[in-house]
């Protein structure tokens, strides 16, 4: 009897307890699920923003050497979407110079070149650099791929190589009565590439005037923020100090321009330090370095001037640097991998041959 009523006696107590500890309980949670929510979506922001700006996979297509037509690189950009790329860069002035503008006047030096002539002349470089009927995309069609690409959620990077890869544009210069100082340091399958001299000042100042054209066209009309000026295969073994600094001057002065129209600017890395050659003039850093040549997979200079880099070569390898942190992709996932700093190790280079996506598709390979 004296233990039930012992127990009748406590079950109240206990019942007010629990419930003031549920009570307790409850506000102490009501803070944590708040915070966990923000956190929750500050994270999927946070995440979408690094995807945004700090990770790209970009499909190279070679439509310079080579040209494509609208519904083919409409096709380039269906695969590049269904694939999970974020851009495309269109390298439509490489050897060739394969879309024209609207207005092709150039004024440089003085003197104006008419949009007509400009534009016969640099159709005659393109027919005898490589003849496939219709060699040119317009001005329109650009603008139709840039919209296609911009309802698939792919920004169009583009391409104007310069002083280096110019045969078309350079036989145009020489239909204009320029007179053209250049070399053929390099092929690609059975292309030749002209360079132009980097002390030719006055040919430069041409490309220089015409490279303007196009990227207040894509300043105006384009989706994407980038902007690839290239500046590789030069044959920069072969230039004196002189040589190698006017080059590096040159490739700082179409920095700056592009740069003028709210791009970053992004180059290929053979140029940029070659071999520790010596050049009075430093480099922009704020060029993007896109690494693609062969010879980086065994011998990585140390570009500890970069902030941004592009690692790639032709085994369709994409791998963006960024903070000292490398992003890769690799059967859909994303690993980070940390190096050291700014200085770029071998450790970049585990896994080199696995095909993820600076993707080149180059004229021989079509």
């Amino acid at each position: 009897m004296n233990k039930m009523n012992q127990t009748q006696t406590r079950s109240p107590r206990k019942r007010l307890l629990s419930l003031i500890l549920a009570v307790i309980l409850m506000i102490g949670l009501l803070p944590i699920s708040a915070f966990a929510t923000s956190a929750s979506a500050q994270a999927g922001e946070d995440k979408a923003a690094t995807q945004d700006s700090e990770f790209l996979r970009i499909f190279h297509l070679d439509c310079g050497r080579k040209y494509f037509t609208v519904d083919q690189i409409k096709q380039m950009i269906d695969y590049a979407a269904e694939s999970n790329y974020t851009h495309v860069e269109l390298a439509f002035g490489n050897d060739g110079l394969r879309f024209l503008l609207d207005d092709m006047s150039v004024e440089v030096n003085g003197t104006t070149y008419a949009s007509d002539k400009v534009t016969s002349a640099i159709k005659q470089g393109n027919k005898e650099f490589y003849d496939a009927g219709t060699n040119e995309l317009t001005q329109s069609e650009m603008q139709q791929l840039i919209g296609y690409a911009r309802e698939k959620k792919i920004g169009i990077i583009p391409m104007f190589d310069a002083p280096g890869h110019l045969q078309a544009v350079i036989r145009g210069m020489q239909a204009l009565g320029l007179n053209v100082v250049y070399t053929t340091p390099t092929m690609s399958g059975t292309s030749v590439n002209w360079a132009i001299d980097p002390t030719d000042t006055a040919s430069l100042a041409f490309v220089k005037a015409l490279m303007e054209k196009y990227v207040a066209y894509f300043a105006k009309y384009g989706s994407s923020k980038y902007f690839n000026i290239a500046a590789d295969e030069c044959g920069f073994a072969q230039m004196s100090t002189e040589q190698y600094t006017a080059y590096a001057t040159f490739v700082n002065s179409l920095a700056a321009m592009v740069k003028g129209y709210g791009f970053t600017v992004m180059a290929f890395n053979d140029g940029f330090y070659y071999q520790n050659k010596t050049t009075t003039e430093d480099f922009d850093t704020d060029i993007v370095i896109c690494y693609c040549e062969n010879a980086c997979v065994e011998e990585l200079p140390h570009y500890q001037y970069a902030q941004q880099v592009v690692l790639c070569d032709w085994q369709r390898i994409h791998r963006l640097v960024w903070r000292g942190v490398v992003q890769e992709q690799y059967d859909g996932q994303v690993q980070q991998v940390q190096c050291d700093g700014r200085r770029l190790s071998d450790k970049l280079w585990l896994h080199e041959r696995h095909p993820v996506s600076y993707t080149h598709l180059r004229a021989h390979e079509t």
